[in-house]
């Protein structure tokens, strides 16, 4: 069976495709861990909640607040169009260039160019 992760930051939304429900699991976690950095209010780790095959990412702000972006789904995929499967350390490298490049995108010179230095 095929899942599905979906990931949403910043005014982007990004999917990926996994072969198998380890694997996507895997991503799914992986890549939540990631997401964290593109919103300076969530201070802890990414929680799930299941809702029938779907689960979805929870992130707390600084007060307890459950915050509205990054967010990450996965479940089955339930298409008939072919997919691209990419392995967990090409899915993890795109997404990571994907945050990189938003963040060039708001990056100001002399102003807020630190987010520029951005590491894996």
């Amino acid at each position: 069976m095929i899942y599905k992760i979906d990931c949403q930051f910043y005014d982007c939304l990004v999917t990926y495709y996994a072969s198998s429900f380890g694997q996507a699991y895997s991503l799914f976690k992986k890549m939540g861990a990631k997401l964290i950095r593109t919103n300076i209010l969530i201070t802890g780790k990414m929680y799930e909640k299941k809702e029938g095959d779907i689960r979805k990412s929870v992130y707390y702000t600084l007060s307890s607040i459950v915050a509205k972006s990054p967010e990450i789904t996965m479940g089955p995929y339930s298409g008939t169009e072919e997919v691209n499967i990419l392995t967990a350390s090409e899915a993890l490298d795109n997404l990571h260039w994907k945050i990189f490049s938003k963040e060039v995108e708001k990056c100001v010179p002399g102003l807020n160019d630190l987010r520029f230095h951005y590491g894996k």
